[in-house]
């Protein structure tokens, strides 16, 4: 049939330019002409379909979506394209299969790329979304998602690159299936980091940047949290890197999650002073609490609460709210230099032994 519709068209197309028959660069420049409207319509028909069944996304997003796929879809169609032009231009039963296969390879080359792709796309929406979350440990699970998926994909891809190049996937997944059973033995702390950090990010006891306690020996600002292992940075600068197994089996205090911060001091006013002077500083205590600006209201407590060998302790304790490490240790300190001047203007003497927590 190919060789009676050669023979139908007119005489000057059977002419040759540099040995090739007019008809067949014609062919080919009206082929490419077609792959270059398919392509068109693909990107354009996909833009449409995100546009209608994500009406509410923004349009740079589903335009950015779109753009993403242009060089997927081109190499795609340039596939196709190899595998119809040995046909068309009829070329020989052993060049067609050639092509044929090469646009197999093509084809599926360009299927892992545009998943890729759309990966990306995915993961870029989820990060904007994370953006717009109080806590941060969002915007750290993005990124290891991102990761996961493009690992999945590129071994589903793999696969089938190899299934297009004749190779025998099933012998060669039984025998990694073999040798996964002998890593997975290998690997189980790893493993069993992995899973810490699925519970780390389900259960969210944390967050970058909150000051925890792990255990009765490691505190620290968590920095960030990763697949394995979880960075904190410690009050002397230092970062720990602890596997996120242990943080799942421990008891994690989340001192960055407190609503208040606890003050409590206990004065040891020396002995000898009169019961006028202990209420003086008792009322000054309680006005240089009150007037602290981020007192929690109804927390103070100021009383003559213990006499022992060496002093009279007098029991300071109130809660506030501040919001970091620092302003916590500046309203301390606020506080201790303040009781300090109330003791000196009742004329007490602090002596003996100071406890606070």
């Amino acid at each position: 049939m190919l060789v009676s519709w050669e023979s139908s068209l007119p005489p000057a197309l059977h002419d040759r330019v540099l040995g090739i028959p007019i008809w067949q660069i014609a062919a080919t420049l009206a082929l490419l002409v077609v792959a270059a409207i398919v392509r068109k319509l693909v990107l354009w028909s996909f833009g449409s379909y995100l546009r209608g069944a994500f009406a509410k996304l923004r349009v740079d997003w589903i335009d950015g979506a779109v753009r993403r796929c242009r060089a997927p879809v081109a190499l795609a169609i340039t596939a196709g394209l190899i595998a119809v032009l040995p046909i068309v231009l009829g070329g020989s039963e052993r060049t067609t299969a050639f092509a044929i296969h090469a646009s197999h390879v093509l084809l599926s080359l360009a299927m892992l790329w545009l998943a890729i792709r759309l990966v990306d796309v995915l993961c870029d929406g989820l990060a904007r979304q994370a953006e717009r979350t109080a806590t941060r440990l969002d915007d750290q699970l993005v990124p290891m998602l991102r990761r996961v998926l493009r690992a999945t994909v590129i071994v589903f891809g793999v696969v089938l690159l190899l299934q297009s190049l004749g190779v025998n996937v099933g012998s060669l997944i039984a025998g990694l299936g073999i040798g996964g059973i002998a890593i997975a033995l290998a690997a189980k702390d790893t493993i069993a980091n992995l899973f810490g950090s699925f519970l780390i990010f389900s259960g969210k006891p944390f967050q970058i940047g909150d000051l925890i306690k792990i255990g009765t020996d490691i505190e620290g600002t968590v920095e960030e949290v990763g697949f394995r292992t979880t960075r904190v940075r410690t009050a002397a600068t230092s970062v720990l890197t602890i596997p996120n197994a242990k943080i799942a089996d421990a008891v994690v205090d989340n001192l960055g999650a407190r609503q208040f911060r606890r003050f409590r001091l206990i004065v040891p006013i020396a002995h000898g002073a009169t019961g006028a002077a202990i209420e003086r500083l008792l009322s000054r205590s309680r006005t240089l609490l009150q007037e602290l600006p981020v007192l929690r209201p109804d927390s103070a407590l100021v009383e003559a609460t213990n006499v022992t060998l060496d002093a009279v302790e007098v029991l300071v304790e109130c809660q506030f709210v501040v919001p970091d490490y620092a302003t916590e240790q500046r309203t301390r300190t606020q506080l201790v230099l303040g009781l300090l001047q109330a003791a000196s203007d009742a004329g007490l003497t602090v002596g003996g032994a100071t406890r606070r927590s």
